[in-house]
């Protein structure tokens, strides 16, 4: 024991049949600890005891972790470790090590700690939207340990732009320029931008494109109105939201387009309302109108189905178009022909919308006995109107990642759903509660616990992957348990 007049700590008995020296090994004992221990001898007249005696453990190293960093902005970030073990000594330095590469570069000042916990620094002029990696560092007499290197990342400041006078103006097209001053810290950004007929409207734009740097970006726009004043407006955008240029303005001199692409509209999983404009009729006193669309840009290898409507005027058309891919980006135009010519307008995209698949909670499981578990999920969202979750159950493994055992089962609607299982002892496993409804599956998140060790004077003994429990009677008999 740790006290001279308190030796409660035994070894088991060891039968000897003549005199001599014995020994018996002792483990889990304390770094830089004073035992007292004495021998023991019996036999049937009685006991007798050994003088007491004393040895000391050494210092072992300290132990450390590294937690995640908190209170991370633009330009600082707290690091966070924790003392997990001080190996027996008094005191233990503690520090940080962090840099924008796993070699570091920069320490922390020294932290010098008399108990294990937790411990923080806070450092600063940080660049956003940077990397760093890091890992909390112990010191003691007997040595020095490092735990696990993380990564935090800062965050990114709004980016800048200039508005720049447009270029390159025809009869129905015209270059727009914008000049990107800072991109708020990554090392690149969207940039488009805004246009229309009125400054205080400007509900066009063009696509979006990623910039690798600052400087100058461009993009042209066409099928624009002749002699027509228009104005527009540089945009930018990173992570943290999005910014401006001042307004500017051009006016263009000539003919109009003939067939405007409009944006679809009542866009679903599997349909979508595709519209288009008929701007100009050439003179013809008949125009078709149809549709083309695919999934590949430039390659629309489908169409609607015969003429939507033949005209003589200008006006605009639409045509709903159904059998689509849910979460799939398609491409269309409007095509327009008459005697003279068949042409097409821009082309332009939808997404349709995402499967409504349930979201689901894996709650962590609750022990009944060594081996049996009551297994908990709930449906905290059954995937939107009209959707309704009709099955939940549960998948399990000892590997992580790989379920390889699964219980299902009906369930109605969102809210709580458990079942009690029974498991194997000295076991641990990884599970997620799932649920399903008209769209498909969706899974929680995994969790983990682990069984129980077999009850006092009971021996485990696992054969060919069953578990069986023998029990030890003090009479020496030896029974088959459960």
């Amino acid at each position: 024991g740790e006290t001279e007049g308190d030796l409660n700590q035994t070894t088991g008995w060891e039968e000897v049949t003549s005199t001599g020296e014995f020994t018996h090994n002792i483990d889990n004992l304390d770094p830089n600890t004073t035992y007292y221990f004495r021998a023991e001898v019996r036999n049937d007249a009685g006991n007798d005891y050994g003088e007491i005696m004393s040895f000391t453990t050494q210092m072992d190293d300290p132990q450390v972790e590294t937690n995640a960093a908190e209170n991370v902005d633009i330009s600082q970030a707290t690091l966070m470790g924790e003392l997990i073990d001080m190996g027996g000594d008094d005191s233990t330095d503690v520090h940080f090590e962090w840099g924008e590469t796993d070699s570091f570069g920069n320490t922390t000042g020294t932290q010098n700690r008399t108990s294990t916990g937790t411990f923080s620094e806070t450092i600063t002029n940080l660049d956003p939207g940077t990397t760093y990696h890091f890992r909390a560092v112990a010191e003691n007499d007997a040595g020095t340990v490092t735990g696990e290197t993380l990564t935090f990342t800062t965050d990114i400041d709004y980016p800048e732009v200039d508005t720049l006078s447009a270029i390159d103006i025809d009869t129905d097209s015209a270059t727009l320029r914008g000049d990107i001053i800072d991109t708020g810290g990554p090392d690149t950004v969207e940039a488009r931008f805004q246009w229309g007929e009125n400054e205080g409207d400007l509900s066009n734009t063009t696509d979006w494109s990623w910039e690798s740097s600052t400087g100058t970006f461009s993009d042209t726009i066409s099928n624009l109105n002749p002699n027509q004043t228009y104005y527009f407006r540089a945009e930018v955008r990173n992570n943290t939201g999005n910014n401006y240029g001042g307004t500017f303005e051009f006016t263009t001199d000539v003919a109009p387009p003939e067939i405007e692409t409009l944006p679809a509209e009542e866009v679903d999983k599997r349909e979508a309302m595709l519209k288009g404009e008929l701007t100009d009729g050439g003179g013809d006193d008949s125009i078709n109108l149809w549709f083309e669309y695919g999934t590949e840009s430039g390659s629309l290898d489908k169409s609607t189905s015969g003429n939507i409507k033949e005209v003589s005027s200008e006006e605009e058309f639409e045509k709903l178009v159904e059998d689509l891919n849910p979460d799939t980006t398609y491409y269309f135009q409007a095509v327009a022909q008459n005697e003279a010519d068949t042409v097409r307008g821009e082309e332009l995209e939808f997404t349709t919308l995402e499967l409504e698949l349930p979201e689901v909670l894996t709650v962590e499981a609750e022990q009944e006995t060594n081996s049996k578990f009551i297994l908990k999920g709930e449906v905290t969202f059954d995937g939107g109107e009209e959707m309704n979750v009709t099955r939940a159950g549960f998948e399990w493994s000892r590997l992580e990642g790989a379920f390889t055992d699964s219980k299902e089962f009906d369930h109605d609607g969102e809210g709580e759903f458990s079942e009690p299982l029974h498991f194997n002892l000295q076991t641990t496993y990884y599970f997620r509660a799932k649920a399903k409804n008209e769209d498909g599956w969706s899974y929680g998140e995994t969790q983990t616990f682990r069984t129980g060790d077999p009850e006092k004077g009971e021996i485990l003994i696992e054969l060919h992957g069953l578990q069986n429990i023998i029990e030890i009677k003090e009479e020496g008999i030896i029974q088959r348990g459960r």
